[in-house]
């Protein structure tokens, strides 16, 4: 299932970012006590995806601590952590990864979260009941998406759709941050 947000003001971008939450906090309501539970939150640079990630984040987190009958964590990853340095100075440049150069990018980053999963499930405390797992990433190519669909296939992807003109907006108003979320556009 693929869950639409569209974020294109701050007042509603503030109530959808509630509504992605609350979205993702049903879900999670509904599962029955399983190993994992992945969500990708994707969308072009810009859109809001880490905003909506962290707060799902914070509101699943709360309401998990007050669960008293299941050992249940929540786990937020941001795939930039999976840019490397040289991909970030070739962008800079305008050089842009091939498909093959994507493709080691993609697995790469299925490997990072599934050693991040191995390192709650394998701690000294035991493993948790239900692991939420919250990704976000920009996923602006066919193929970075068909390869960690096919490494998760269980996940559910929520789509965070932002006017492209408001997305341009929040990367030029990024302090000191160079956007690599325009990665892999060209």
């Amino acid at each position: 299932m693929r869950m639409t947000f569209r974020l294109p003001s701050i007042p509603l971008r503030l109530l959808l970012l509630v509504v992605g939450s609350v979205y993702l906090s049903t879900k999670i309501d509904a599962l029955r006590p399983v190993e994992k539970s992945l969500f990708v939150v994707f969308g072009r640079p810009g859109s809001g995806k880490t905003t909506v990630a962290n707060e799902a984040f914070d509101i699943l987190s709360d309401k998990f601590k007050s669960s008293n009958d299941k050992k249940i964590e929540c786990l937020a990853l941001d795939l930039d952590v999976c840019v490397t340095q040289l991909m970030r100075d070739n962008f800079g440049k305008g050089i842009y990864p091939t498909l093959e150069e994507r493709k080691v990018f993609a697995q790469d980053a299925c490997k990072y979260v599934d050693e991040q999963v191995m390192d709650i499930c394998s701690r000294e405390q035991g493993a948790p009941d239900l692991l939420c797992i919250l990704v976000s990433f920009s996923f602006v190519n066919t193929d970075l998406r068909d390869i960690f669909r096919a490494h998760f296939p269980e996940a559910e992807w929520i789509l965070i759709d932002t006017p492209e003109e408001e997305c341009t907006k929040r990367i030029n108003e990024r302090e000191g941050k160079t956007s690599v979320l325009h990665f892999l556009t060209k």
